[in-house]
């Protein structure tokens, strides 16, 4: 979008995404990951990170659920944030709401709890949320939109939905939820993917290559001009 835009016109775009702490948020085992935060070892657990705000999707989450009900009896839901759930779900789903963590090393137990997590912003950015989630072996459904593309590769390490359409956020669900092996190979190759371009090292080291070149070339500019 920066290329695109007449005010960046004529200048260099550098593009360097932020990255996690691979050494923190890393998984966990899932069944030990379960048992802390209380969670029943024989459900489904999709987790959704809720808020107030509406471009995170949440009325899409809601949908997309409860297209999954004929399931219901498998999956448990699992939210981390200060929004609820609304009845509808509570009525059709086992639920468990976390409130808002904050405490990094909670988060990861339950990012290792879920064997999906889900994100239907309409915006976004580079989400932490998803970031973090893949670095705990928990690969997400999303929908293609943003910077989320960057991270996900469709099928490969998540699952791409059509932007704004809660029938293939469902799809994809029901997808990784109904193949085991999929789903693990989903969740090592997210783990790989955050290891091999979103680790705060490699970020640091972007900025520090880019910062040596533009130093560099304003020496260069200075020795030309003497």
């Amino acid at each position: 979008m920066a290329s695109e835009s007449p005010l960046f016109s004529g200048c260099e775009i550098v593009h360097i995404p932020y990255g996690v702490d691979r050494e923190f948020y890393k998984p966990e085992d899932a069944r030990k990951a379960c048992g802390h935060i209380g969670l029943a070892p024989d459900k489904k657990v999709v987790m959704f990170m809720t808020s107030g705000d509406p471009r995170k999707g949440y009325e899409h989450f809601e949908k997309a659920m409860l297209k999954l009900a004929d399931q219901s009896a498998e999956i448990l839901i699992l939210t981390m944030g200060r929004q609820k759930l609304s009845d509808t779900l509570k009525r059709s789903f086992v639920t468990r709401e976390l409130g808002y963590l904050t405490d990094p090393a909670e988060v990861r137990m339950a990012y290792s709890a879920a064997d999906v997590y889900v994100m239907p912003s309409l915006q976004d950015n580079l989400p932490n949320v998803v970031l973090e989630s893949m670095a705990c072996g928990t690969p997400a459904v999303c929908y293609d939109t943003g910077g989320v593309p960057d991270m996900i590769e469709h099928l490969e390490n998540g699952y791409l939905a059509v932007h704004g359409d809660p029938g293939d956020l469902a799809k994809g669900i029901r997808l990784l939820l109904g193949d085991r092996a999929l789903l693990e190979k989903m969740g090592d190759r997210s783990v790989s993917t955050i290891s091999e371009k979103f680790t705060e090292s490699l970020q640091a080291g972007r900025y520090i290559e880019l910062y040596k070149r533009l130093l560099d070339e304003f020496k260069a500019k200075k020795a030309r001009e003497r």
